[in-house]
């Protein structure tokens, strides 16, 4: 646990000095755990792969017939704060509704990312979805909603939220996606920066239209 803790701070002090995101105390701890209990589990599997369901696809790919796929991401700004973003969509690849929004206040990249996730989650229990595949590339998060644990922190406190929506969802699975299969996300979060109000629609902003048919041309 000591050198993941140190491996993590150092991790953190990089990101800080080269993507302005910043990290708690707290949160560096949290983040130590993840990765020692992955470690752990990998050390228990030695010559076998972890069982995690992740998108290894470095493209979107459309979720199953009559499921939906939530894809959601987050960026966080020194000096700014946070914003989030997220896209649904169906098994043809085409959008449902979108949403893009600033946090105040929020400069932890996976406090965002949860919040993100939670946004999310309350959007897809408002339009009545009852199966959906929730994909995002923070895979310290994605990780602690699939190994749930005891976390006193405000992080965990937005991570207990979220099981508690999912719960309400027939047939819900968290996955790791790389970031190259989650741009429309991004977009939608870097997008938010430019909104003097939340933004919630069915359609994606225009700048963002020749992402999607990407994805579905692809």
């Amino acid at each position: 646990m000591y050198l993941t803790t140190l491996w993590i701070i150092w991790w953190g002090r990089n990101e800080l000095i080269f993507r302005g995101k910043g990290f708690s105390a707290e949160n560096v701890r949290f983040r130590a755990e993840v990765h020692r209990k992955s470690y752990h589990e990998a050390a228990l599997k030695v010559g076998g792969e972890r069982q995690r369901p992740l998108n290894s696809s470095a493209i979107w790919k459309p979720p199953a017939d009559s499921c939906m796929k939530l894809n959601v991401a987050a960026s966080v700004r020194k000096g700014v704060g946070a914003s989030i973003g997220g896209v649904l969509r169906n098994c043809e690849g085409d959008v449902r509704w979108c949403f893009a929004q600033t946090c105040e206040g929020v400069f932890d990249v996976d406090i965002a990312e949860a919040l993100t996730i939670e946004k999310g989650l309350e959007l897809v229990l408002a339009h009545s979805v009852t199966r959906v595949v929730v994909e995002s590339d923070s895979q310290t998060v994605i990780n602690a909603l699939r190994e749930p644990g005891i976390n006193l922190s405000y992080l965990g406190k937005i991570l207990r939220n979220i099981e508690v929506k999912a719960r309400d969802v027939d047939d819900i699975t968290f996955c790791w996606a790389r970031r190259s299969a989650n741009l429309v996300a991004h977009k939608m979060a870097f997008f938010a920066y430019s909104c003097n109000v939340p933004y919630f629609s069915n359609h994606v902003p225009s700048h963002i239209v020749s992402d999607v048919d990407s994805d579905i041309q692809v």
